[in-house]
């Protein structure tokens, strides 16, 4: 829906019309430019239904009597991108519908839309209840767990009853949690199903080896503490999907229509949030990758902490690990690197750019609303603050996949773990 407004620049006094997308917002920073002096104006919308919206401007707003008779007229969409210079509906970035019908044709819009709709409906109706029953899960507070599993994620969960094993506790808590994160992510992986496959396999040959299981029980504490911090952040990032969601239309987007989709600017004013998400989501992602390589090393070398000889080129020798210890104090850089190596899980190098991070993580990295490109003394050229988006719906991703792969050694140090 497109709302009009008339606007008075607290600059150089030009009353004008903006033209301003509105969609289900939650305390929405976004903002947009006088047509004149070109003076960033930021707002804030919030509601999802007309008679509860409120949307407000740091300027003062008039009557349509107060207008020129020829005023400027721009256009901005906080959950689409547009195209600010448009004065009409046929301009290519006015009109929010058919500028995603025109970046994604009729066969992807669709699709689209059902993932941004069923993302945004899992964060508001089935993930209160998922975070709830995690919490329970990590309090061992059973009597709420088993309350709220069958109440109300019964249906979902298909959970009629719930034995005492900790083994079926923490299958159904752990289900929660990956279900609620796949309804978000969609139908475009970037290959993380594959990922998993090919560590689920490795798992199952490793869980045989005695070395393993001792290795994986030694690190009990370990593993329940990073437990509660990938929860955490993966609540934090559902928690605030609406600020990061449109990242999916990056992955959605064909490379025939990127430099089209460069062209627009989703004005949103939420660079410092989003990037504390991907900051966390990226270092909470690294701490994981541990357990990953003692997997592969448990499969080749029958001990988690036998790396071979063999060691990825961009590693100098002598940062070359002997041990999961020694790996857990690399850079971030280098277990990404280690991780990248092993035949299909390459993907992790995509979803983790430790370039990326480090530019974005800078302290000199700021988002220029004048171009809505984001810039740093370690990336001059920028990024669209829509690309970077789609960075931040990458480490939800690999936050994603890594929760399920902490689950089959999670189960591993259970008590009443056993090997069929």
């Amino acid at each position: 829906m497109i709302a009009r407004h008339f606007l008075k620049c607290p600059g150089c006094d030009t009353i004008f019309v903006a033209r301003i997308g509105i969609d289900t917002a939650d305390n929405t920073q976004f903002y947009l430019f006088c047509p004149v002096c070109k003076l960033p104006i930021t707002g804030q919308m919030n509601g999802d239904k007309l008679e509860n919206y409120n949307i407000k401007f740091e300027c003062d707003t008039m009557q349509e009597k107060d207008l020129p008779e020829e005023p400027h007229v721009i256009t901005i969409n906080p959950f689409v991108p547009s195209c600010y210079d448009a004065d009409s509906l046929d301009i290519f970035g006015s009109f929010p519908t058919n500028t995603l019908f025109l970046l994604l044709g009729e066969s992807k819009i669709l699709n689209f839309l059902e993932d941004h709709g069923l993302g945004r409906k899992t964060k508001q109706e089935l993930w209160p209840s998922t975070r709830m029953l995690f919490e329970y899960f990590l309090e061992s507070n059973w009597p709420m767990f088993e309350k709220t599993a069958i109440n109300r994620l019964g249906k979902v969960l298909e959970v009629k009853s719930i034995d005492e094993s900790i083994r079926q506790r923490t299958v159904i808590a752990y289900y929660a949690v990956s279900l609620a994160a796949t309804n978000i992510i969609g139908d475009l992986l970037i290959n993380t199903d594959y990922m998993f496959a090919r560590f689920d396999r490795k798992y199952f040959a490793a869980v045989r080896k005695t070395e393993y299981i001792t290795f994986l029980r030694e690190k009990s504490d370990e593993i329940k503490e990073l437990e509660k911090r990938m929860f955490n952040i993966i609540n934090q990032f559902i928690s605030k999907y609406e600020v990061w969601s449109m990242g999916r239309l990056s992955k959605y987007v064909g490379d025939e229509k990127a430099l089209a989709l460069d062209s627009l600017t989703l004005f949103r004013n939420e660079f410092m949030l989003v990037r504390d998400l991907y900051q966390q989501g990226f270092e909470t992602s690294c701490r994981c990758l541990w357990i990953l390589m003692a997997t592969q090393n448990s499969v080749k070398r029958n001990d988690p902490n036998d790396f071979g000889d063999v060691h990825p080129s961009a590693i100098p020798e002598r940062m070359h690990s002997s041990s999961i210890a020694q790996f857990n104090r690399l850079s971030n850089a280098h277990k990404i690197a280690y991780v990248s190596a092993v035949p299909g899980w390459e993907v992790m190098s995509k979803l983790l750019d430790n370039q990326r991070r480090n530019a974005i993580g800078h302290a000199a990295a700021e988002h220029n609303l004048r171009d809505g490109r984001i810039y740093s003394d370690k990336d001059i050229q920028g990024i669209t603050y829509l690309s970077f988006l789609g960075e931040v719906f990458g480490i939800f991703e690999a936050l994603s996949t890594l929760m399920r792969i902490i689950l089959p050694v999670r189960l591993i140090i259970s008590p009443d773990f056993k090997i069929n």
